[in-house]
């Protein structure tokens, strides 16, 4: 899935986790204006880190800029600019849609009066071109950096994977506690997309009878995962009760204390033991269930090897902070 970052000017720490998590579960390519930086208000040593790997994952073409004609840097390597007559025809083709509805009162099946209309026009025109430039860079989705920027009023295939496929992988994730992935070299990262379609042949069973205008609550994903997670059980119930002694006890205890954070969360915070993953993954059984314990030990190990190195990180990343 090609996806389209939009709707800033400027990544920080929430919008950047987006992108990587984009990039490890759907996202085969990442559309990213030529413009865009990262915020000053990340500090030095973490803001290092996220320049470091953005640049790393443009070099393996992870990541693509694209811009406008009149303002690309002539001395960058863009991967893709928007002509002035592209630019020009979409700019026609959005006034003309408003034209249609304004005489109306009427803007995405809402009635609107007075002074509304104007800041209603401007917020519909700035989705429309969000839309025309996805589809003039032939994406598949849009990524937003905030679940608040998702819009409302406009039903478009290309809202999508925000308002439905992002929303399964991040409960996915909430549910085992996965570290911020933000830490993830950029070798994780690459390693990580190449298993990423075991989430689409996993998920999109549950995905693909979602109507657009209908996003799923809590609850429905909730319930929708809820047979994933009893296979997770059966499985650890399984290796535990039959398998282990084929190991010893070191890896009875190994199972207990570090798969046990599926079912009992303070453990969760302890990473799967590189045995235990070797035995899924040479039974070659459960790969949804693999994948994920393998992005919760790269996303731990990246998180502790940078708190080891800085006192800073624990602070920091404990903050409840959408700003970041």
């Amino acid at each position: 899935m090609n996806l389209i970052y939009t709707d800033s000017n400027e990544f920080n720490r929430c919008s950047w986790e987006r992108i990587v998590h984009s990039i490890v579960t759907f996202g085969k390519v990442i559309w990213v204006n030529e413009n865009i930086t990262f915020s000053n208000q990340i500090p030095d040593w973490l803001r290092g880190h996220y320049i470091k790997t953005f640049h790393e994952l443009k070099e393996a073409k992870i990541i693509k800029l694209w811009n406008y004609e009149l303002l690309g840097k002539t001395t960058s390597q863009i991967d893709r600019i928007i002509s002035i007559d592209e630019s020009s025809t979409l700019y026609d083709v959005i006034n003309k849609e408003i034209e249609e509805y304004v005489p109306l009162g009427t803007l995405s099946q809402k009635d609107i009066t007075g002074n509304e209309i104007t800041s209603k026009i401007i917020q519909y025109k700035h989705e429309l071109w969000n839309i025309g430039i996805a589809d003039i860079l032939k994406v598949d989705g849009i990524c937003y950096p905030h679940s608040n920027n998702v819009k409302k009023g406009i039903i478009s295939d290309y809202y999508k994977y925000e308002s439905i496929y992002k929303k399964y992988t991040e409960y996915i994730f909430r549910k085992l506690e996965i570290k911020p992935l933000g830490f993830l070299p950029t070798k994780d990262i690459l390693e990580l997309q190449k298993q990423s379609k075991i989430f689409s042949k996993q998920l999109l069973p549950l995905i693909n009878n979602k109507l657009l205008n209908l996003s799923p609550d809590d609850e429905t994903i909730e319930s929708d995962c809820g047979d994933l997670f009893k296979i997770y059980e059966q499985s650890i119930n399984e290796l535990i009760t039959e398998k282990s002694l084929r190991f010893g006890k070191k890896f009875l205890y190994d199972a207990i204390f570090t798969i046990g954070g599926l079912l009992f969360s303070p453990i969760s915070l302890v990473p799967l033991g590189s045995n235990i993953l070797s035995y899924f993954k040479n039974k070659r059984k459960n790969p949804l269930f693999l994948l994920t314990m393998s992005i919760k030990n790269r996303a731990y190990m990246a998180y502790m090897n940078k708190a080891e190195k800085n006192k800073e990180v624990i602070q920091y990343f404990d903050t409840p902070s959408t700003d970041k």
